[in-house]
């Protein structure tokens, strides 16, 4: 989150997968990073439900943006993820340059950070 926040973004958390859902369902965000190891509901668990949530929305208007993180998830992981709904997925430890990427690789709806002044 601090590599963002320097970058010029707000960066919320949630605890929880099923925090994070409620929040993504409550907001939608310019782009939104889900672990695939998170405690109560797991990545997977939470995009599959909020892809589900999202078709029912008539007045959403918006997709979500979802990119996927793990340190551990193998081959079949990744796959099961990306058929649920996220849009990217990435290894952590993220690094500047692969948020740049994602960033840069995201539709036009995602924010870019504001300019410095």
């Amino acid at each position: 989150g601090r590599v963002l926040e320097r970058s010029g973004f707000q960066v919320t958390s949630a605890t929880n997968g099923l925090e994070g859902l409620h929040m993504m369902q409550a907001e939608v965000y310019d782009i939104a990073f889900v672990d695939f190891l998170m405690p109560v509901m797991n990545g997977i668990q939470m995009v599959t439900r909020y892809r589900k949530w999202e078709k029912e929305q008539e007045d959403r208007g918006t997709k979500q943006y979802i990119v996927g993180i793990s340190a551990n998830a193998d081959g079949g992981d990744i796959e099961e993820g990306k058929r649920q709904g996220m849009d990217h997925f990435c290894r952590k430890p993220l690094t500047v340059a692969t948020m740049k990427t994602i960033l840069g690789s995201a539709p036009a709806t995602v924010a870019k950070p504001a300019a410095a002044s």
